[in-house]
């Protein structure tokens, strides 16, 4: 991507804020009167003298009164001092936890709100800078030039014999810590909202179980701000909630769905224009019932997540319904299910591969179908063609289409498409049109696609 503020660490360090109360202790004072004679003797003086005179008694008060009273003045000075301090020390951590932050998790001090029958306090995390939701894996390709192949950079990082996933989303972790616990109390029941609103509307709620007291938060979308909320509810009925905020650093999009791979959200990407195409609408990964590959079998969870977290409404299948030997729509029957037998690589400038990319984009161009999950078998080939003409056609840059293609490889491992990619780049390239996404349009009239149809398309993804 065009950014490059990515990876941090997930150590928590908790601070605490210490509270000193000063009491003022009554002191006794003894005043000596000072009787002063005034001689009548004298009248000649002048008003000057009598000012000077006035000034000296005045200064001797004074340096009396400080001499005799010394060490509580000394007492009084360093207790303004203090105060003082302690006033502005407050009202910094205030500032600081308002506005929350984005980032690597350091411990911050979060004070009660809302607490009933009992004074208590809660320490939660807030985020020094943005929080990566990709592996190191992920960071260091973003971070090299887009010519060394993917597969290059995460051979160090899967391991022996490829056995670490690198294809999986980072979560968020969110932990609270009870201060100043009341004897006999504890912790009955803890709850954590996330929103992207400040106003905590449409929040997703994580019920902690037992004595959790942290909790990880999967499939974030990246370069957002979120709001959490902490509701702890004490076994003597008291309630304490405490809030904060961080923001999710710009990294491709990508997601843990149980039982399949390669899968990571079409948005997220910045586009020529300076706008990021929306994320949550369309899902690119394998194919979901093992028909092809028996190890790509979704499991229950995993539908729960396309289902429940996800929303998908629609499968666009890339492949032909005749390699799903099941017959079996692995989402269920309240999910469409669309076969259209589509082209890879340069397949897509043949006839027959025209007309079944010309299928793909006039559902894509309906916005009743999102959110969709659009897969092949290996979410690489068929699928790889059809994102790279999308997101070429949102205005997305040359060098992240190439970034995106690669990304399987955190899977796959080895890019056997590699040069056919190139192929079919080098014959998009010969289309009419001073950029990447005017010969992604190009491309689409020519196959069939109506220019209303590739509107709504920018309409759904970019909001225009």
């Amino acid at each position: 991507m065009s950014e490059k503020d990515l990876v941090l660490t997930e150590e928590t360090k908790a601070e605490t804020t210490e509270v000193v109360v000063v009491r003022n202790e009554k002191s006794e004072h003894t005043h000596h009167h000072h009787s002063h004679h005034h001689s009548h003797h004298g009248h000649h003086h002048s008003r000057r003298h009598h000012k000077h005179s006035n000034k000296r008694h005045k200064e001797n008060k004074l340096t009396s009164f400080v001499r005799h009273n010394k060490k509580k003045v000394i007492y009084c000075g360093i207790a303004i001092v203090f105060v003082v301090v302690l006033l502005l020390f407050s009202l910094d951590m205030d500032d600081y936890l308002h506005k929350g932050g984005g980032g690597t998790p350091a411990g911050s001090q979060g004070s009660s709100q809302n607490t009933t029958e009992a004074s208590l306090q809660l320490e939660v995390p807030f985020f020094s800078s943005q929080v990566s939701l990709v592996n190191p894996a992920v960071t260091a390709y973003m971070n090299v030039d887009v010519s060394i192949p993917a597969n290059e950079i995460f051979k160090k990082y899967r391991g022996e014999e490829g056995t670490i996933r690198l294809d999986l989303g980072v979560p968020v972790t969110l932990s609270y810590k009870v201060l100043g616990m009341p004897n006999g109390c504890t912790v009955k029941k803890a709850v954590v909202y996330v929103s992207e609103n400040a106003d905590f509307t449409a929040a997703k709620s994580y019920t902690l179980k037992n004595t959790d007291t942290s909790v990880k938060i999967p499939h974030l979308k990246v370069a957002t701000c979120y709001y959490y909320r902490f509701d702890v509810t004490m076994s003597n009925k008291a309630v304490t909630s405490v809030s904060g905020s961080f923001e999710t650093a710009v990294s491709p999009r990508i997601l843990s769905v149980d039982g399949i791979a390669n899968v990571r959200d079409v948005g997220g990407w910045m586009t020529a224009s300076g706008q990021r195409v929306k994320q949550g609408l369309l899902y690119r990964g394998t194919e979901l019932d093992g028909a092809v590959m028996a190890n790509y079998t979704i499991t229950e969870k995993g539908i729960n997540t396309l289902l429940a977290e996800f929303g998908v409404r629609t499968d666009m299948d890339l492949r032909a319904k005749t390699d799903n030997k099941t017959g079996v729509d692995a989402l269920g029957v309240g999910v469409e299910h669309i076969y259209y037998a589509a082209p890879m690589y340069t397949a897509a400038f043949d006839k027959g591969g025209q007309d079944a990319l010309r299928a793909v984009f006039s559902d894509l161009a309906n916005p009743a179908k999102y959110p969709v999950y659009l897969h092949c078998t290996h979410g690489l080939d068929r699928t790889g063609t059809a994102v790279y003409i999308l997101q070429a056609l949102l205005g997305v840059s040359e060098e992240d289409l190439m970034r995106e293609y690669q990304l399987s490889s955190l899977h796959h491992g080895d890019l056997w498409g590699l040069e056919q990619m190139k192929e079919f780049i080098a014959a998009f390239d010969s289309l009419d049109g001073a950029t990447t996404q005017d010969k992604a349009e190009t491309y689409l009239l020519s196959a069939g696609v109506t220019q209303e149809e590739i509107n709504s398309i920018r309409r759904i993804f970019l909001g225009e």
